[in-house]
């Protein structure tokens, strides 16, 4: 009874072993750009490959605008990255735009925030407007929002990242820290520090 059972076993083993054996690791080549492919008449032995990158949790559209203006005359603000996140914030800081604030810039985590403290989005906002130079000293060491040489941008949890400028940048301004959000695609405001 037990030989029967062993080569049965033994068979769907092997057979296994052989299925794994017989997969082949696939390999794909999402980006290649060689390194004089923008010159003229340079010549590569393999041509560039430039597909989107598929590990981005959210590609940019082809369409790159951050206002995008709505057939019933409002408008949407896109905040794809944190740079078009502090522009925004910039601006409806500066043009007193409360609504526009409170709809596309506000994360969710500071709604609660503030919820839990008895004060809404419009006493956040106005905080911000009257700190409004101080916020305008530190986005100027942060020109290129993530990408800023002399900031580290870093994951502070899940869907949460904090922008922090470093070394000499971080001297002589109020706020050192741009916390944001990463919420439906976009990038949110959470809290300056």
């Amino acid at each position: 009874m037990t030989a029967p059972r062993t080569r049965t076993i033994a068979a769907v083993l092997l057979a296994m072993a052989t299925a794994l054996a017989a997969c082949e690791q696939e390999e794909r080549l999402l980006r290649y750009k060689p390194f004089f492919v923008g010159l003229d008449g340079a010549q590569t032995q393999e041509p560039a490959i430039v597909e989107p990158n598929q590990l981005l949790p959210n590609p940019a559209p082809s369409d790159d605008r951050i206002i995008i203006e709505l057939p019933n005359g409002k408008v949407r603000l896109v905040s794809r990255s944190v740079r078009d996140l502090m522009t925004h914030l910039e601006r409806t800081l500066d043009e007193d735009q409360f609504e526009l604030f409170d709809q596309y810039l506000l994360s969710q985590k500071t709604r609660e925030y503030l919820a839990s403290e008895g004060k809404t989005p419009e006493d956040l906002f106005r905080v911000l407007q009257k700190s409004r130079r101080a916020i305008a000293r530190t986005f100027a060491r942060m020109p290129f929002g993530e990408r800023t040489p002399t900031c580290l941008f870093e994951k502070a949890g899940p869907r949460m990242f904090v922008l922090r400028l470093t070394g000499q940048s971080a001297r002589n301004v109020p706020y050192t820290r741009l916390w944001v959000a990463y919420e439906g695609g976009e990038f949110r405001f959470v809290w300056l520090s």
